[in-house]
């Protein structure tokens, strides 16, 4: 059921008579006096936030807005991040822009992940005569790792060289 506000009162002419709900005036001829109402639109509250690595359209805050408005949210991942998924009222939703329908007051958060770095294969061989620690196969390490790679001799036998990417 709607709910009402008072706007003004107007006389026989439709000139405003009184801004408030209570009026006094003089009778002093026949008078029409005519109560103006409108209807109070409910309103809720959109609650935006993000975790770090990014941010949002409209800006993280609270926003208030009318029942039944559509507001649209676009997550902005910032350099390094990438947009993760959305929590609504503790729902996980991942399409990017969303659309809030304003039923009631909501909660929405943007979560962004920093962007792993590349992985690279090292490929590490042995020849007779010894081993290596990392012990020779694929290993794979992200990008911008430094290795230690120590060659391991057998008995009898000298370390001679590396051979890299050869």
């Amino acid at each position: 059921m709607p709910r009402y506000r008072f706007v003004e009162w107007t006389d026989e002419t439709g000139a405003t008579v009184g801004t408030t709900p209570a009026i006094t005036l003089l009778i002093d001829r026949d008078r029409t006096l005519t109560a103006h109402y409108e209807v109070v639109v409910p309103t809720h509250t959109l609650t935006i936030s993000a975790t770090v690595g990014g941010t949002t359209s409209p800006a993280p805050g609270s926003y208030v807005h009318d029942e039944g408005t559509v507001v649209r949210v676009t997550a902005y991942p910032g350099s390094g991040y990438l947009f993760d998924h959305w929590v609504l009222d503790g729902v996980t939703r991942t399409e990017n822009p969303i659309d809030v329908v304003m039923d009631r007051d909501h909660a929405l958060r943007a979560v962004f992940e920093a962007i792993p770095p590349p992985e690279h294969i090292l490929t590490i061989t042995s020849t007779t005569g010894g081993t290596t620690d990392p012990p020779p196969g694929a290993h794979s390490y992200p990008e911008g790792t430094t290795v230690t790679v120590t060659a391991i001799t057998d008995a009898g036998y000298l370390f001679d060289h590396w051979e890299l990417d050869g």
